[in-house]
């Protein structure tokens, strides 16, 4: 399986800050799961609280629970990740060649495809999701490079109902690729991969009671990608009492708690991005002043010292 471009990366952590532990997959779980590719020994640690991935040159962090939230959407070159008291810093090398990484083992017979070489830049996001549990089906196009789908809130994309976790999957997609990871390993075997291709019209994933294709449908998958959670209750519904003769009261409208988050979560990644761009813009500003800076003092100099000190010689 040949995943998408990026820099090579690495990590180290605030109780052995003096070793770098490089990652062999533009991908990490981080958490205290044995299968987590950043694993960390603290005391009541979740299994997962981090899914990170590198695109290109760009690492982005995404929570996986509430004690993750401090930090998410892209992160800036050695930016620290606070989780519990320890401090995970992540570092991506720069101005490097494109990674050809270690090919992964995909689940049943087939053969890693190591034919195609990544291209030197990640293309943006123009991949197309086919999600159909049964009772209906939906199209959605993606927009960003990494997508968190599951039940609820941090994920981006939600289904309720088809019996997935909170955060299911991580979605990556460059131009119209799309790979698949799982986020809860507890869920699949262990010799499972946590992360499979989607092939427009091949063999779904299936999660939960959700089968997924990328553009268009192929074939059911047999085996689950993820073991579904167990329905909810249902809710007793009971009715407010009623007061004879009471005329009936205005009852005001009240905002979708998750539209409202998935509304935040937009604006907040948007000023993230605006930031990033502002920042590089005043790196390059300042870079350029002090080039210029440099070469008038090199023509002062010159004009100066160097060129009568040229004509006094020439003279004599």
């Amino acid at each position: 399986m040949v995943l998408w471009p990026s820099n090579r990366w690495g990590y180290s952590r605030s109780d052995d800050a003096d070793e770098f532990f490089e990652l062999d997959q533009p991908f990490a779980l981080i958490g205290a799961h044995p299968r987590c590719q950043i694993r960390l020994d603290y005391k009541r640690l979740p299994e997962v609280v981090y899914f990170i991935a590198i695109i290109g040159d760009r690492v982005q962090a995404w929570p996986l629970c509430a004690i993750a939230y401090p930090t998410w959407g892209n992160l800036k070159s050695g930016r620290q990740i606070l989780i519990g008291k320890l401090r995970v810093n992540i570092s991506a090398q720069t101005g490097d060649q494109p990674w050809d990484h270690s090919p992964l083992s995909p689940p049943g017979d087939a053969v890693n495809d190591v034919s195609e070489l990544p291209q030197p830049e990640p293309e943006s996001p123009r991949g197309t999701l086919i999600l159909d549990w049964g009772e209906e089906t939906q199209t959605r196009k993606l927009t960003r490079s990494v997508t968190i789908l599951g039940n609820s809130h941090p994920s981006l994309m939600r289904l309720h109902g088809v019996g997935l976790h909170a955060c299911e999957l991580a979605i990556v997609s460059t131009g119209e690729r799309i790979w698949a990871i799982q986020l809860n390993p507890d869920s699949i075997r262990e010799q499972t991969p946590l992360i499979r291709e989607l092939a427009p019209g091949g063999e779904s994933i299936w999660v939960g009671d959700l089968h997924i294709w990328a553009k268009k449908k192929g074939h059911r998958s047999k085996k689950r990608f993820g073991i579904p959670t167990p329905p909810e209750p249902p809710s007793k519904s009971i009715p407010p009492p009623t007061i004879s003769g009471a005329t009936p009261q205005y009852q005001p409208v009240r905002p979708s708690l998750e539209h409202l988050a998935v509304t935040y979560t937009d604006r907040l990644l948007s000023v993230t991005s605006r930031r990033a761009s502002r920042d590089q813009m005043v790196r390059w500003a300042v870079s350029g002043g002090l080039l210029v800076f440099s070469l008038i003092v090199f023509a002062f100099i010159t004009l100066r010292g160097v060129l009568p000190i040229v004509k006094s010689v020439y003279s004599d």
